[in-house]
């Protein structure tokens, strides 16, 4: 992937279409830092993640009872966990600019949160009504 020259970056985070210039840095990160946190949920967004496809199957993918925006990504990294996948970092290792777009409806998030809470009480896996469907 080719790197944005630095005083593109500049330009545009004056321009107000970028929000942060960090992402951009690239550092020296060993494998041992990259799988520091792999068992922790918190901060992973689905839009940069990656996995293997039976691994995703064998979970049943998204949880498509959260409806709108808000939680389901976290539902499939905490379920990936569980299942016994590793999550590796890509920060600083990876960049990535996010496109600005017009916030999706929260209406549903308290639904979202409730069935969230179920599954952090629970050491359910997979997903009550996702991939399979399809399959």
């Amino acid at each position: 992937m080719e790197k944005i020259p630095l005083p593109a970056a500049v330009m545009t985070k004056n321009e107000k279409d970028m929000n942060r210039l960090s992402l951009l840095l690239s550092l020296p990160v060993g494998n041992s830092l990259r799988k520091a946190a792999f068992h922790d949920w918190k901060g992973v967004m689905t839009c940069n993640l990656a996995a293997w496809r039976p691994d995703l199957i064998a979970i049943n993918g998204f949880d498509e009872d959260y409806s709108g925006w808000g939680l389901e990504d976290a539902d499939l990294v905490i379920r990936l966990i569980r299942y016994g996948i590793d999550r590796k970092s890509g920060l600083f290792l990876l960049p990535v600019l996010h496109l600005w777009h017009q916030k999706n409806d929260r209406s549903s998030l308290s639904g979202n949160h409730e069935r969230f809470r179920d599954l952090m009480n629970s050491d359910r896996v997979r997903a009550s009504r996702g991939v399979n469907q399809y399959l």
